[in-house]
């Protein structure tokens, strides 16, 4: 059955929020509503998203050379569609009711409980202990959970360098780093975060030496390797943009600050972990970020974060692969924007495939979604 989509990026905040009628903070809601059409690139056609006041002019021109086969709901039936939102949540849910999509069509309060622990960023460390079981060498230890003062103090005594999270955030929300906050005011945030989600994820600081993603999808108890993603990050872990080439490319430029066997072999070493801990309970995309890091003593591979929703790292790796002619390589960004802009400013397309030139994934809004391409001939 085709997807109903609903692009929803603030629904890590909400299940930390963990309710029916949630509002996401101004910022949160301007990428939300300049980001409603980016289901149309992921998306497959048939499909269709949760949208209004499209720009017809950027809907017309986009389709007319890409043919994505993705429309706006209009006056179709929710309950035709298969419900796919960016992540689920209670909020997610309530989205699909208001729209008037059938409750029995959506999941109930015991699956989205389930999926919102499974959210935690605790899962990540059942994810590393079966990597530490199966991999011929050593990855980063993983994240401590700390529920009250006297384990923090404790794991601080044990790292002079730390980075402290929220259970349920992304995007370099609710991050701290120790290198970069005055102890006092590092103190209280931890304490509030345990105070608002029940517990603080703790972690050794790593010297960063490239951002990636490695892309699954689960379906039926069985994980699908999607391929990787390779991205560039803020100070604070905010997402900047993404690689956009060949898979095996991607593993190549990743290759340069690790060793490749090693990572063919993470990759396969992964597959069989979220088989394991979240395919029997989930179906969806899983992101799991990675970092390769350098210096002496340094594991060559720390999980970040997994994520049980889609990510920019899927919209790239898909509009690559959908999109983007053989020959051609370029970049997927998120910025602030202000103005109108043309869909297709200078773009080259030859048989609904992006060979050069600039796409705009969205029309007006506060942020842009933008594809920038080049023929490597």
């Amino acid at each position: 059955m085709a997807r109903l989509h609903l692009f929803n990026p603030d629904n890590d905040i909400a299940l930390a929020r963990d309710v029916d009628n949630f509002t996401a903070p101004a910022a949160a809601r301007d990428i939300r509503l300049a980001g409603c059409t980016l289901p149309m690139w992921y998306g497959y056609p048939g499909d269709r998203i949760i949208a209004r006041g499209i720009n017809s002019r950027w809907y017309d021109c986009v389709e007319g050379l890409f043919s994505t086969g993705i429309d706006i709901i209009g006056d179709s039936s929710p309950d035709a569609f298969t419900p796919s939102p960016w992540g689920w949540s209670k909020a997610a849910r309530q989205d699909y009711i208001k729209l008037g999509m059938s409750r029995d069509k959506l999941p109930d309060d015991g699956t989205l409980d389930r999926l919102r622990m499974l959210s935690h960023r605790r899962t990540a460390i059942s994810i590393v202990r079966r990597l530490e079981a199966g991999l011929p060498f050593a990855i980063a230890t993983p994240a401590t959970e700390a529920r009250d003062e006297k384990e923090i103090i404790d794991f601080f005594e044990k790292n002079s360098a730390v980075i402290a999270k929220e259970p349920w955030s992304c995007s370099g929300r609710g991050i701290i780093d120790s290198r970069c906050v005055p102890p006092k005011r590092m103190a209280e945030r931890m304490n509030s975060i345990i105070r608002s989600q029940g517990s603080v994820m703790l972690e050794r600081a790593y010297d960063k030496t490239c951002d990636f993603a490695i892309l699954m999808y689960c379906s039926g108890g069985s994980v699908i390797n999607e391929g990787l993603s390779l991205f560039d990050t803020g100070v604070k872990g905010d997402y900047h943009g993404n690689i956009l080439d060949t898979d095996d490319n991607l593993a190549t430029r990743i290759a340069a600050h690790c060793d490749r066997n090693r990572l063919d072999n993470l990759v396969c070493a992964l597959a069989d972990a979220v088989a394991g801990v979240i395919a029997p309970y989930y179906d969806g995309p899983v992101g799991i970020d990675m970092i390769t890091t350098s210096g002496n003593g340094q594991p060559e591979f720390v999980l970040v974060e997994i994520n049980l929703r889609m990510t920019m790292g899927f919209v790239a790796r898909r509009f690559y692969d959908k999109y983007m002619a053989e020959d051609s390589t370029g970049r997927y960004s998120v910025t602030p924007r202000q103005s109108i802009v043309s869909p297709l400013p200078d773009a080259i397309v030859d048989g609904r495939r992006l060979v050069s030139g600039t796409v705009n994934l969205n029309p007006e809004g506060h942020f842009a979604f933008t594809v920038e391409a080049r023929s490597k001939n």
